[in-house]
């Protein structure tokens, strides 16, 4: 993967997150030293510039996933108060899957559909 400073389009991060297990993903917390995280937390594992997986925190943008997935529930669900960490936490519209991966891998597969 070409390395990503800042993140433009859904395919980039789901090209972050499809490899990660179901079970590595957090609710309602950035990450661990275990390796879990929120989607947001994986991002920055994966793109931070020092290269430490356990530095999960970062931007709290996840290098503007977080934006980016904002942008698209305001323009195509007039959605107002929320993002990505939203769908990631719980059920948001219609990303009611069971877990957080499958609700931001639907997430970012309607992003992808719409040209995001």
């Amino acid at each position: 993967m070409e390395k990503i400073t800042y993140i433009t389009k859904a395919k980039e991060i789901l090209d972050i997150i499809k490899p990660i297990p179901a079970k590595k993903f957090l609710v309602d917390r950035y990450g661990d030293l275990k390796g879990n995280s929120c989607f947001l937390g994986h991002i920055h594992r994966v793109l931070n510039p020092e290269g430490d997986e356990n530095n999960y925190i970062g931007d709290q943008n996840g290098y503007g996933a977080r934006t980016l997935t904002e942008k698209f529930l305001v323009e195509k669900h007039n959605i107002r108060w929320a993002d990505g960490a939203f769908v990631n936490n719980g059920p948001v519209n219609g990303y009611k899957q069971p877990t957080p991966k499958k609700r931001i891998v639907a997430l970012l597969k309607d992003m992808i559909k719409e040209g995001y």
